[in-house]
Parts: C-alpha cells; structure tokens; sequence
C-alpha cells in the first residue's frame, strides 16, 4: 500500500439520493480554496473562491461537507432558526438532500438541502 494512501483527510459526505441524511458532531470549520475542475477532475489551479468545509464525526467516521451553494444556505438558515452567530466544533450538525432544485450549466438539477443545527 502506498505512504500516500491515507493522508488522514475525512471522506467527503455524499449525497446520492433524496432523503439522504449525514448527521454528526462538528469537529472543525475551514475555510478551503476551491479548485478548477476540468473533465470531472480537479487541477492545481484556484478557482478564485472559496467554501466553507466542516468536518463531523459521524456514526461512520469522520465525513467532510463541502458547504457551498444550495448547502450553505440550509446550514445558514439553520444556524438563525437555532438562534446561533456561527457553527463551531461541538455542534450537532444534519444535514439532508431534500429535492432537486433547476438545472445547473452542465445540465444536471442542483441539489437542494435542509439542515438542523443544536447547541454544544
């Protein structure tokens, strides 16, 4: 096995149908430079931008959100109706792929969330 392998980084939450939930205790937030993606894979180059990923142990082990777009914004809406300033490590964070929303510029429905946020 390869030294490269395992590099200690969370796998990345998926989402592959409706209804699909990831729920787990946060365990950082960071900000991450977003990348260029080109044929479906991403490069070295810096897409200009960035997103915020949260890191949660889950049931399963530790899983990362990719926050950006439809997903930010249920956490966002989360975080008021909670009556939260921001996310931190020890929250209680859900999230769930909830519909399918108009289609992006490659095609394909966006993916629309709803979220939940509890107090450490």
């Amino acid at each position: 096995m390869s030294k490269f392998a395992d590099r200690g980084r969370p796998a990345n939450a998926k989402f592959p149908k409706i209804g699909t939930t990831v729920s787990g205790v946060v365990l950082k937030v960071e900000e991450a430079d977003v990348k260029v993606f080109e044929n479906g894979k991403p490069t070295n180059q810096s897409a200009g931008y960035t997103q915020i990923d949260v890191i949660l142990q889950t049931s399963t082990g530790k899983q990362v959100l990719h926050t950006g777009g439809n997903m930010f914004d249920a956490i966002d809406a989360a975080l008021d109706k909670a009556k939260l300033q921001d996310l931190v490590s020890g929250h209680k964070l859900s999230v769930t792929f909830s519909a399918e929303g108009d289609l992006n510029g490659a095609g394909v429905p966006s993916k629309l969330y709803t979220a939940t946020v509890e107090h450490a």
